[in-house]
């Protein structure tokens, strides 16, 4: 079996008006002179993700909102990794 494999997000609506989504991988299945015997398809849904991803980037965007709104700054400093962040705020 050899091919590319593609993979993509697509968003349906289903029956009830309720949107679903699905990740969707398709591999070729090649002979060795490069024609195409079949294709593989492989379905996920992905609707949960897809939720919990955009409520975050929702709350991300409040957040910051909220920051700038009130002037208030804020900064992380990571112990184990040494990393530190800080908001935008922090410098004025």
């Amino acid at each position: 079996m050899r091919g590319e494999k593609f993979n993509l997000i697509e968003k349906w609506v289903n029956e009830k008006s309720e949107t679903v989504y699905w990740e969707v991988r398709f591999n070729a299945i090649q002979e060795q002179d490069g024609s195409i015997q079949g294709v593989v398809i492989f379905m996920l849904d992905v609707t949960q993700q897809i939720s919990i991803k955009n409520l975050l980037e929702e709350t991300q965007t409040r957040l910051k909102l909220a920051l700038k709104g009130s002037k208030t700054g804020v900064w992380e400093w990571d112990i184990k990794t040494n990393a530190v962040f800080w908001s935008d705020e922090v410098f004025e």
